[in-house]
């Protein structure tokens, strides 16, 4: 259907009502065996993949209902942001970003259970390559995509300088993008090292340092420094 002048296009929601039934039944999943489950369940891990915090099974709902919670921001994020009309440029990376990580949180809402049953043992290497993993992979792609997003407030490298001019904006995406898979590669790495007490140093100087740099290089290309 053609777009007539002054109308907007209204932005395809249809995927989140099958990333909130997914959602919704892996909450129903987590009810249904949580009386099977120990009344202390582990809830988080230091860097070595040990156990490190506990908490209850009303503790782990709760937390089993991120997912669900997250997929309700993302349907309201788009339509708050000042520049929303910008949304449709990139609707796909941002479609692709929501799925991404609703069904990483998906998989690690399971990650207590894995423990209380004994399929995963306390110290093994799987909390940490999974995550350092998963979160490496979903920086990887993302960086590949972040030069396709528009201003916004929400999405992407909102430095300042990015925001107030769309030439900026676009070179700061650009930047971020390298980043971002240089952070990604390095969580992988790190996880494929397995368990060490190097890693919160290692994983949070990347993103420190990335995040500082994105914010330098930014401002440079605003001031004309960079070009």
């Amino acid at each position: 259907m053609t777009q007539t002048p002054g109308t907007k296009k209204k932005l395809d929601n249809r995927y989140l009502i099958g990333l909130a039934i997914a959602s919704a039944v892996n909450f129903a999943a987590h009810v249904a065996i949580s009386p099977f489950m120990p009344d202390q369940l582990p809830i988080h891990w230091n860097a070595a993949g040990q156990i490190d915090g506990y908490g209850s099974k009303l503790a782990v709902l709760l937390l089993d209902l991120l997912p669900l919670v997250m997929v309700l921001l993302f349907r309201v994020v788009p339509s708050i942001d000042p520049k929303r009309d910008n949304y449709e440029k990139f609707w796909r990376v941002w479609k692709g970003f929501v799925v991404g990580m609703t069904i990483f949180f998906i998989a690690l809402s399971w990650t207590s259970e894995l423990y209380a049953f004994n399929l995963v043992t306390e110290g093994s290497n799987f909390i940490t390559i999974f995550v350092l993993g998963g979160l490496g992979l979903l920086f990887i792609i993302l960086g590949n995509y972040m030069p396709c997003v528009r201003q916004n407030y929400t999405f992407g490298a909102k430095t300042p300088w990015a925001l107030d001019d769309e030439r900026t904006w676009q070179r700061t995406q650009r930047m971020c993008g390298i980043v971002f898979i240089i952070i990604g590669v390095t969580m992988i790495l790190m996880g494929m090292l397995g368990a060490s007490s190097q890693i919160p140093f290692v994983v949070g100087g990347s993103v420190i340092g990335g995040t500082v740099w994105i914010y330098v290089y930014s401002y440079l290309v605003f001031r004309g420094t960079l070009r």
